[in-house]
C-alpha cells in the first residue's frame, strides 16, 4: 500500500493579508527610493539647498525696498537707475552703494557707483550663486524692487578658460512649487559657470581704413603719410593684437579683413558684427591727420559716459614702454595727456546733450550711450540692432598718432610690434585675465 501525503488546504485568512504586506512593503520601497527624484528634480532649489531651505532663504520680506526703473550693461558692468534711462548722468543711483548679497554664502559685496557706466556693479569677479540686490540709502539697506518684469544675462569674458553666465531676473512665482509667492518684484542675480557660444567673441577690434560709409560711397584707405597707409597697417597692426590677446585667452574677432570693403554702418556692417558676436570690448585702431606737420603724439578716446580708467591704463604703459608720446592738442582741462574723454553734444534729431562726440564710442555703446539716435544717418545705419540694445560695448578708439608727422611715422615703424605688445599687455592687465 503507498503512502499518499495529505492535501493541506490554503488557509486565505493567513495568505490574503501577507500579500497585501508584501505589496505594501514594495511599494514603501520604491517610494523611498525614487519618490523624492521627483522632488529634488521638479522642485527649485537654489546653491544645493534642500527645498525648505530654498523656501526659508528666498521667502523674506524687507521693511524697506528701494524701486528700480532701468538697467543697461556697459562691457562687463551693470547699471541700474531709479528713473528710465535717457543718457543722462544725474540719476539719484549715481552716488550710492549698491551691496549684493550672494544666498548660497552670506557673502556681501558692495559697489559705491560711480558716474560712469563701466564703474558700476562690475561682473568680473563675483563668485558662483544667487544674489539679492541692496540699496544704501540714509544709512539704511533697501530691498532693490524692479519696476515691471525683467530676465537677462550675458556672458562675461573668457578668464582663465572659463567664462561666467550673469542673470539679471525678477519673479515672484519662484517658489511656486511650495505654493509660495513673493509679495514684491525684487530684483535677483544669478551668476553660473558658461561655455562661450561658437558664434561669440569677447573682443572686436576694428581696424580703420577700407570704409565708404562718410566718403560719399568711395572707398578710403584712410590716412595717408610719410610713407604709411592706415588701412594696411591698422589690419596688421589688428591681427598682431588678436594673436597677442588669443595667447591670453580671449577670443578676438577682426572686424574686416585685409582687402574687403567693411563699412562701419549697416545690418552687414562693423558695428552690427560686434553686437552680433556679443563683444563686451570694442577698439578700433587708427592713426590721425592733420594740415600741420608739427601736430605729433597718440590719442585715446573714450566715452563721455565712461571713466578714464582703461584708457588711463593703456596711455600710461605707452609713456613707460614705448617710444609714444600723447598728443596735447585735443586736451580738456580735465583730460591726461593723450587720454580724452569724448564730448557729450547735443543730438541732431532731439537737441539733447547727451551724445558722445566720437561715433564709435557712441554707436556701439547700446541703450547705455544712446545709440541709434543722434543723426539721420546713425538712425539708418544702427537703429535696426544697436537702439534700445541693453547691450553695450565698453569701446576706445586709439590713435597711434599722426601720419602727417615725420617723427610719429617713424616711431610707428620702428617700434609697431612694441606699441602693439604695450596695448596687449595693458587690455590684459586691466580686464585681469591673468591671476
Amino acid at each position: 500500500m503507498s503512502y499518499a501525503p495529505r492535501r493541506r488546504k490554503l488557509n486565505y485568512k493567513v495568505v490574503i493579508p501577507l500579500l497585501v504586506l508584501l505589496v505594501f512593503i514594495a511599494y514603501l520601497g520604491f517610494h523611498l527610493a525614487f519618490g523624492n527624484t521627483k522632488e529634488t528634480h521638479e522642485n527649485y532649489t537654489i546653491c544645493d539647498f534642500s527645498g525648505e531651505k530654498t523656501v526659508e532663504t528666498i521667502h523674506h520680506e524687507m521693511k524697506d525696498d528701494f524701486t528700480v526703473a532701468d538697467y543697461t550693461f556697459y562691457g562687463e558692468s551693470l547699471a541700474l537707475f531709479k528713473n528710465a534711462y535717457t543718457g543722462e548722468v544725474s540719476d539719484p543711483l549715481s552716488s550710492m552703494t549698491v551691496k549684493l548679497k550672494n544666498l548660497c554664502t552670506g557673502e556681501e559685496t558692495p559697489y559705491v557707483l560711480d558716474k560712469g557706466l563701466d564703474r558700476k556693479v562690475l561682473l568680473t569677479n563675483l563668485s558662483d550663486g544667487i544674489y539679492e540686490i541692496y540699496v544704501s540709502e540714509n544709512l539704511t539697506d533697501k530691498r532693490v524692487v524692479f519696476d515691471g518684469d525683467v530676465d537677462d544675462s550675458i556672458t562675461t569674458i573668457t578668464r582663465n578658460g572659463k567664462n561666467k553666465k550673469v542673470r539679471v531676473f525678477t519673479d515672484q512665482n519662484i517658489l511656486k512649487d511650495y505654493d509660495v509667492k513673493l509679495k514684491k518684484n525684487y530684483l535677483f542675480l544669478e551668476i553660473s559657470e558658461t561655455k562661450l557660444k561658437k558664434d561669440a567673441y569677447d573682443v572686436a577690434i576694428d581696424p580703420a581704413g577700407l570704409d565708404s560709409s562718410f566718403t560719399n560711397g568711395v572707398v578710403s584707405n584712410g590716412n595717408e603719410g610719410n610713407g604709411l597707409v592706415e588701412a594696411k597697417e591698422m589690419y596688421d597692426a589688428a591681427l598682431s593684437l588678436k594673436e597677442k590677446l588669443e595667447s591670453k585667452g580671449l577670443k578676438v574677432l577682426i572686424l574686416r579683413n585685409d582687402s574687403d570693403v567693411t563699412d562701419t554702418y549697416g545690418r552687414d556692417g562693423r558695428i552690427a558684427k560686434a553686437y552680433n558676436a556679443g563683444a563686451k570690448y570694442y577698439f578700433r585702431l587708427a592713426f590721425d591727420v592733420d594740415v600741420s606737420s608739427d601736430t605729433t603724439g597718440f590719442n585715446i578716446l573714450y566715452s563721455g559716459h565712461a571713466s578714464n580708467m582703461f584708457a588711463a591704463r593703456i596711455g600710461y604703459d605707452f609713456h613707460q614702454k614705448t617710444g609714444l608720446k600723447g598728443c596735447t592738442i585735443y586736451m580738456k582741462t580735465t583730460d591726461e595727456v593723450g587720454v580724452i574723454q569724448a564730448a557729450l553734444i547735443n543730438g541732431l534729431l532731439d537737441d539733447r546733450q547727451v551724445y558722445d562726440s566720437d561715433l564709435w564710442l557712441r554707436e556701439t555703446g547700446g541703450r547705455a550711450t544712446q545709440a541709434g539716435l543722434y543723426s539721420e544717418n546713425t538712425k539708418k545705419g544702427t537703429a535696426s540692432f544697436a537702439y534700445n540694445n541693453p547691450y553695450g560695448m565698453n569701446a576706445l578708439n586709439i590713435y597711434f598718432g599722426f601720419v602727417s608727422n615725420r617723427d610719429d611715422a617713424n616711431t610707428w615703424k620702428q617700434q609697431k610690434e612694441q606699441i602693439i605688445t604695450s596695448l596687449a599687455d595693458s587690455i590684459s592687465t586691466y580686464l585681469q585675465l591673468e591671476d
